[in-house]
């Protein structure tokens, strides 16, 4: 169900944005506009970042190929034992199931391609051991999609350590969190519309299930953020990232962090297609689900500490099984 709320807001262009080399530099006006953002809507921007125009185009051509395969050729890469968590999956039209799986964010048939970071450790006892899928049918796939992973990677550890250093605990805290993490990357492409109505909804209002997410900005992209009860539509720079908290930062900081809860509605461009990616830093499988040290659970926080680890809470959430991924959790 849909969340009452105002419409017609004016627009969110007042995001802070902060440059890449001054987060790398500790800027201490940079550490306070990120954290400041995120205590107040979940969301950042950020300029002049590695994952430059020629490596996102890169990135963009070879989802488009592969999209643009037939599909009997697709299907191959389809994972049944994943439901599509690894490789390709193409979402039915309509609804899926009323919004509180992650497919059943997405009103149309959007396809993914989904692939994860390779541990930097193997032999991490928390290190999740997934195979990855590549298709054999474009070339270079497989190496920009690892490129922009770890460039993306790399960011997220500059944005978690300006949080920790803004919040007056260790800089260093979150880092294990995501190092030998279950980051996904997921190249998507969301098909013409030409029944679209611009201002209705195109993915259903939610948080994402990680510690951060990574989408590429650009004016008339339909996102909104939800703030004091208003949608507010969020309009940047064509080249910025935009950087939100999810809802796995808002349980390990007790609510310390908000997590972003965001939506997107249809634009005058949604009769064409759209390619586009998004970057899920998720932390390992085992990290148990409450305040990290330093931090307490806030009353005014909506998520409240949870009794299970972060594998159990996103099944629980996806509403899919993970017992492929369980086990391939070392022992």
């Amino acid at each position: 169900m849909l969340m009452e709320t105002e419409r017609n807001s004016p627009n969110l262009n007042s995001i802070p944005v902060v440059t890449y080399d001054e987060l790398k530099k500790g800027d201490v006006s940079s550490i306070h506009k990120i954290g400041e953002s995120f205590q107040k809507f979940g969301i950042i921007r950020i300029a002049h970042h590695p994952l430059k125009s020629e490596a996102r185009a890169k990135l963009l051509d070879v989802a488009k190929q592969f999209f643009s395969l037939s599909a009997e050729v697709k299907q191959q890469y389809f994972d049944s034992k994943t439901n599509g968590m690894i490789g390709h999956i193409k979402l039915p039209d309509g609804l899926k199931d009323g919004g509180q799986s992650g497919v059943g964010y997405f009103l149309e048939g959007a396809e993914f391609w989904h692939s994860y970071k390779e541990p930097f450790d193997r032999q991490q006892e928390k290190a999740l051991m997934i195979e990855n899928v590549w298709p054999k049918e474009v070339e270079n796939f497989r190496s920009h999609v690892m490129e922009s992973s770890e460039l993306l990677n790399e960011i997220s550890y500059q944005v978690l350590r300006a949080l920790a250093i803004f919040a007056k605990v260790p800089a260093d805290i979150f880092r294990p969190l995501i190092h030998n993490g279950w980051s996904m990357h997921r190249l998507m492409q969301y098909p013409a519309n030409p029944k679209a109505v611009p201002g209705t909804i195109r993915v259903l209002p939610h948080r994402d299930v990680t510690v951060l997410s990574f989408l590429m900005a650009g004016n008339n992209n339909g996102l909104e953020v939800l703030h004091h009860k208003k949608w507010l539509p969020v309009t940047t720079e064509q080249q910025d990232l935009l950087v939100s908290a999810s809802e796995i930062l808002e349980i390990l900081t007790g609510g310390f962090y908000k997590s972003c809860y965001h939506r997107v509605v249809h634009t005058p461009t949604s009769h064409l297609p759209r390619t586009t990616f998004i970057y899920f830093a998720m932390p390992a499988p085992q990290v148990m689900l409450h305040p990290l040290p330093h931090f307490s659970l806030r009353e005014n926080s909506k998520m409240k500490t949870k009794e299970i680890n972060f594998m159990d809470y996103l099944e629980q959430n996806l509403l899919v099984n993970l017992s492929y991924f369980k086990e391939r959790i070392p022992q």
